[in-house]
């Protein structure tokens, strides 16, 4: 179910960008016209925190004439689970891991947002992103633990995990810097409501690729 939803929300998003840039009247002026002027496609990848232990993010992002914006992307949001036992350790793999393996909530999320850019200065090198839009969002809790002796080494409970799958209201509000037209680097904050639950948090991110016009 999830990879044929990813191959829809990729197609679907892929043929927006394509009816966009076919209907621009500078697509393929050639000489006449630069196709950064209408168009800016890039990656962005960042990391960000909130009532949640650790967040992750990683997104395509199309701009049509410096107003206009879509985003198709994962994010990824860990926190403890509240079923945790209070004597539950990792062992010595957290001198390795740094606490990344051990058992979270989890929830991970596919995104596809629209939204408006205001330009923040005559360069446009500054811009504020305002998106919306919904999630395809599959929650992983922690349950069923068991106690197990690993004489310290790893972790001292063995558990299971239940899947909840739902859909997702999201809202990002990103402060953006393209300083070169192929980078920049940004401050977001995220709002998301799955279900019963709801994730905020700030984040910085680093974008690349054809972010403005030279």
């Amino acid at each position: 179910m999830t990879t044929k939803f990813l191959k829809h929300l990729v197609l679907a998003f892929s043929l927006m960008v394509l009816s966009f840039m076919v209907s621009s009247p500078s697509f393929g002026q050639g000489s006449s016209g630069r196709f950064s002027d209408t168009h800016n496609i890039y990656m962005r990848m960042g990391f960000n925190k909130g009532n949640y232990v650790l967040g992750f993010n990683t997104d395509l992002n199309y701009i049509y004439k410096n107003k206009y914006s879509a985003q198709i992307g994962y994010s990824g949001f860990f926190k403890h689970a509240e079923s945790e036992p209070s004597d539950y350790s990792i062992g010595l793999l957290e001198l390795f891991t740094f606490g990344v393996t051990r058992a979270y909530d989890q929830v991970h999320n596919w995104n596809l947002m629209v939204g408006r850019v205001l330009p923040l200065n005559d360069s446009e090198t500054l811009r504020l992103h305002i998106r919306g839009g919904a999630a395809y969002s599959r929650r992983l809790i922690p349950t069923n633990w068991s106690d197990e002796n690993t004489f310290g080494l790893a972790e001292n409970y063995v558990y299971d995990y239940d899947k909840n799958i739902r859909a997702a209201f999201v809202i990002n509000v990103e402060l953006e810097w393209a300083y070169l037209s192929f980078t920049g680097n940004s401050v977001d904050g995220v709002f998301m409501v799955h279900d019963d639950q709801v994730y905020f948090g700030l984040g910085l991110s680093g974008s690349l690729g054809l972010l403005r016009s030279r």
